[in-house]
């Protein structure tokens, strides 16, 4: 098998459709595990939860009738370019539609996913080979000039797998292990969430730096040497050097506060002192910009 295939149409499990037969003749050949999904609200719970996929197939005209929510009030209906502008998705989208899109969403999802999204339409059901042959050369185009995407799929999987594996020892060690964790780090005067996180991740770091698969990958990694604006490199190491913060996470030693244009200060009160303190208590460095 060479991946998973996400097929998402409302007429996948319709017996004798040209979509189902389709469907049964891509999940039929053994090359792809190809999942059927019938709805968007189907796929926005599958894109939650499965990072690692060759190729999204999505029937742009989806059916969808309006859900009413609790209290009575009427749900907006989901479309199929909300959910791709709201999504991140790494792999390729392959919008496969009766009609063709309008220039301005088709525009929209160009800008969004470069040259990771294609647009065909549905063909006629006595040349539905011709269709499977298309779909499957075209995933094969698309992995051919997308070389630089194998690493991180392998990397993906290396992560689901070691995450499974962690969560299992750790719950057969001792099936309340978070707890356990979040009292330690309080006895300690760390802050509890942020050390449950941490533990986690460095066991998970240890895992994958001693997976065979994704070293081996990164060893005979190769990749055409095309050159890349200074910007994008920019924007890459901005990435790695600086974390994004959210409204609600909590100081750390060693973060870097912005208190007016010229003026700045590095958080140095001890972590496990950062949760007891007030605000007006903390420790910085602070330095200003030279004129």
């Amino acid at each position: 098998m060479n991946g998973v295939i996400l097929f998402a149409d409302n007429n996948v499990f319709e017996e004798g459709c040209f979509e189902n037969n389709l469907f049964t003749k891509l999940k039929n050949g053994n090359e792809y595990v190809v999942l059927p999904i019938s709805s968007l609200e189907a796929l926005d719970e599958t894109l939650k939860n499965v990072s690692t996929f060759k190729a999204l197939i999505l029937d742009w005209n989806f059916n969808r009738d309006q859900i009413d929510d609790i209290s009575g009030l009427s749900l907006p209906i989901a479309t199929p370019e909300g959910l791709l502008l709201d999504a991140n998705i790494y792999s390729l989208v392959y919008i496969y539609s009766q009609s063709d899109l309008p220039g301005q969403i088709k525009s929209k999802l160009q800008d969004k996913f470069g040259g990771k999204i294609c647009f065909k339409r549905k063909g006629c059901p006595e040349n539905i080979e011709e269709d499977v042959k298309s779909i499957k050369d075209d995933i094969s185009k698309f992995e051919n000039s997308n070389k630089q995407m194998e690493i991180p799929l392998v990397w993906s999987q290396a992560i689901n797998q070691s995450v499974r594996d962690i969560f299992v020892e750790f719950e057969q060690a001792n099936p309340n292990w978070i707890k356990e964790i979040l009292d330690t780090a309080k006895s300690d005067g760390a802050e509890p969430t942020s050390e449950v996180i941490d533990v986690f991740h460095h066991i998970l770091n240890e895992s994958l730096v001693q997976n065979k698969s994704l070293r081996e990958g990164l060893n005979e990694y190769q990749c055409d040497e095309e050159p890349v604006p200074e910007e994008s490199t920019a924007r890459l190491y901005r990435r790695i050097l600086y974390t994004r913060i959210h409204k609600d996470t909590p100081l750390m030693t060693g973060d870097i506060f912005k208190f007016t244009d010229d003026e700045y200060g590095i958080l140095i009160t001890p972590e496990c002192e950062v949760g007891r303190r007030k605000d007006s208590n903390l420790v910085f460095l602070v330095f200003k910009k030279m004129l």
